[in-house]
This record gives structure tokens, sequence and C-alpha cells, in this order.
């Protein structure tokens, strides 16, 4: 794998400005593609647009959540499932010794 320094999407407003535009471009998408006629395969395309704008929905609607949690669109995101100062360990002070 591939680890760049700087990463693109960095912050909680940079994944949700991100996540916003794919989420429209996906409604364009799904919406231009109801207008032709339905057949078996449109249809099934069709359904799996439709539950992937829902999933993508649910996925804005988390980030936002997590955002307001954390302390605001320009906090950075969590790196390697990391929580910033919201640990055990961060707030206890204590710290574990490997034998």
């Amino acid at each position: 794998m591939i680890r760049t320094e700087a990463p693109v999407i960095r912050l909680f407003r940079d994944e949700i400005i991100v996540l916003t535009i794919l989420w429209l471009f996906w409604l364009g998408g799904t919406a231009a593609a109801t207008q032709f006629e339905p057949c078996r395969v449109l249809s099934a395309l069709l359904a799996f647009a439709w539950l992937g704008f829902i999933t993508l929905t649910f996925l804005i609607g988390v980030s936002c959540r997590m955002s307001y949690v954390r302390g605001g669109l320009t906090e950075p995101l969590p790196v390697n499932g990391s929580r910033s100062n919201a640990g055990a360990g961060a707030t206890t002070g204590k710290t574990t010794a490997s034998v």
C-alpha cells in the first residue's frame, strides 16, 4: 500500500464536501436513469442505485454527527482508529508497559 505524507481528505469538512458532491452526482444519475423505458436489467440497476443513494445519505448523516461529536468541521479525521484525546489512556494518564 502506498502511503502519502499529506492526505487529500484530512478534515471532517473535506469528507462532507466530497460525500455531498458524490451524493449530487448519484442523485442526478439515478434520476436520469428513471426516465428510460424499464426492463429487467434497468429495474435491477435502479433498485441498487437507489439503495446506494440511501446508503450514501446515511454516510453523510454519520459524518455530520461524528464531526459534531468530535468538536467541529475543522477537526482532523481519526487515523488508524485513534480517538483524539477521547481514549481511556488519555484521560487517566496511565500507560501500559509491554513485558
